[in-house]
């Protein structure tokens, strides 16, 4: 037997154990489990630790490893099972972003008779957990998956094709299959509309600043800014980019806030900054903040995705450029339930403008402004 095999020989039978277990039950200890399954410490080691990250088991130290419950429904009295289960796959990472469409699917999944199970996809974690929920699920009507490329491109997109239900790919790559569909906002529009916002307020030098994970629909994005500055007569060089490497698991607020630091503090300050997330940009203010620097008095500020919900405690109010969650989710439920009939698979949703108080005019316009005040005076 390869190693590969008792790798999975071993996690397949601790699964039956945990299946038949109580929450809070002590399984038996990696050398018992290694001696009954002729195995090295190290193999029955990664099973375990593979377990844990997934959340089945709990270890502690000089304890052991106890059975830890994957119960995450909220029950409110009511059981919407009868009318079958919508499978939502999540990143398990630090973005509140995640956690306010999760609220929005379970939502609308009640609404429609539907039962939601989640699925919290961890940097360990892989696609067979989608597939074993999947297959846990009798009455599966349909995937909504918000994750990272690995599920929003090919490999993922073939496995979802495989379950043989409608899947959507939230800011997914184009799909070819029948049954799995993407939603993207409209990237290179929203891209546009950030230069046309910034030039038409008489901003000249504009940065923009990447502090999420890239994927295909930032290239598209950088695409409409681009097109933008040449539309509004701007050399390319008055757009500076900060395309970041940051990885999924990380703090994208806090690449936001490292990145407005380099760049507040270079000499060619730029008189804007379009963030790539609503996070980002709050990180931002507080880099420029600390700077001694005040937006929108020295630097406007945008951002391209919905704001958050302490937004409103937010001074100031943060511009920004996206689609609204509720219509994504709403247009990924009708794919699933069909009341979009005839779907095209690579679905896209308009994105619209909302002017907040951290959009000023340029520096120019705003001299300008001050000698004109100075002249009627």
């Amino acid at each position: 037997m390869n190693k590969k095999s008792l790798h999975s020989t071993i996690r397949e039978q601790m699964l039956r154990v945990i299946g038949g277990a109580q929450v809070g039950d002590l399984l038996p200890t990696e050398k018992e489990i290694a001696e009954r399954f002729s195995s090295s410490r190290a193999t029955v080691q990664n099973v375990m630790l593979s377990l844990q990250r997934e959340g089945f088991i709990e270890r502690k130290k000089g304890r052991g490893s106890f059975v830890r419950s994957k119960e995450r429904r909220i029950f409110s009295g009511t059981d919407f099972s009868f009318g079958g289960q919508v499978l939502y796959a999540y990143q398990d990472y630090p973005a509140l972003e995640y956690l306010l469409f999760r609220k929005i699917v379970e939502e609308l999944a009640r609404q429609r008779q539907l039962d939601m199970v989640e699925a919290r996809i961890s940097r360990f974690s892989n696609l067979s957990l989608i597939q074993q929920l999947a297959a846990q699920s009798p009455q599966l009507k349909g995937v909504i998956a918000h994750t990272d490329a690995e599920l929003a491109g090919g490999r993922g997109q073939r496995m979802l094709h495989a379950l043989g239900v409608p899947a959507v790919v939230i800011s997914g790559e184009r799909s070819v299959y029948d049954n799995v569909f993407t939603i993207n906002p409209d990237h290179y529009k929203t891209g546009y509309k950030d230069v046309e916002l910034l030039a038409g307020r008489g901003h000249r030098r504009l940065a923009y600043v990447g502090n999420e994970p890239g994927n295909a629909g930032e290239k598209l994005t950088l695409e409409g800014m681009r097109r933008a500055v040449a539309d509004f007569g701007l050399p390319q060089k008055s757009l500076t980019l900060q395309v970041g490497q940051t990885k999924p698991w990380e703090d994208a607020a806090a690449a936001a806030y490292a990145a407005t630091r380099e760049i507040v503090a270079g000499r060619n300050r730029p008189g804007a900054l379009i963030y790539r997330s609503f996070s980002g940009a709050l990180a931002g203010l507080r880099a420029i903040r600390e700077a001694g620097l005040s937006v929108p008095g020295d630097l406007s500020v945008v951002a391209n995705s919905s704001p958050l919900p302490m937004d409103i405690y937010a001074y100031p109010r943060i511009a920004y450029i996206t689609c609204r969650r509720e219509t994504v989710v709403k247009m990924a439920m009708d794919v699933i339930t069909g009341v979009l009939d005839h779907p095209v698979n690579n679905l896209t949703v308009d994105v619209t403008v909302a002017e907040e108080e951290s959009v000023g005019p340029g520096r120019l316009k705003a001299e300008i402004g001050k000698a004109e005040m100075t002249r009627e005076a």
